[in-house]
């Protein structure tokens, strides 16, 4: 499968992921030049979500002036799934600490 256009990242990123957050950075950093790092979430073509990790950069000519960006993805679904289970198991322990009227301390 051919990598993915700049021009196919609004169908494939949700458009929380899209329009709040990469499209941003990304006119920044054609703007300013500024790198950029950060999660966000995806539909795959069949429907399945994931998360990803993208990180760009901008390539200047001779001038200083951007002429191109460049980055990378990286999946990181099983993170961010490892995370929400390790809140929920938080929670649930806050929960049953609230109501048993029990809680743990450590003396220093």
């Amino acid at each position: 499968m051919p990598a993915v256009t700049y021009k196919d990242h609004a169908r494939i990123y949700t458009p929380e992921s899209w329009e709040t957050a990469l499209q941003a950075v990304v006119e920044e950093a054609l703007r300013t030049g500024a790198p950029y790092e950060l999660d966000l979430e995806m539909t795959r073509f069949d429907g399945e979500r994931r998360w990803l990790t993208a990180r760009g950069e901008a390539l200047h000519d001779s001038s200083g002036r951007v002429v191109q960006l460049r980055g990378t993805v990286q999946d990181i679904t099983e993170r961010k799934s490892i995370e929400e289970a390790l809140r929920e198991s938080e929670a649930r322990l806050r929960f049953t600490q609230d109501n048993a009227h029990v809680g743990a301390f450590e003396w220093t």
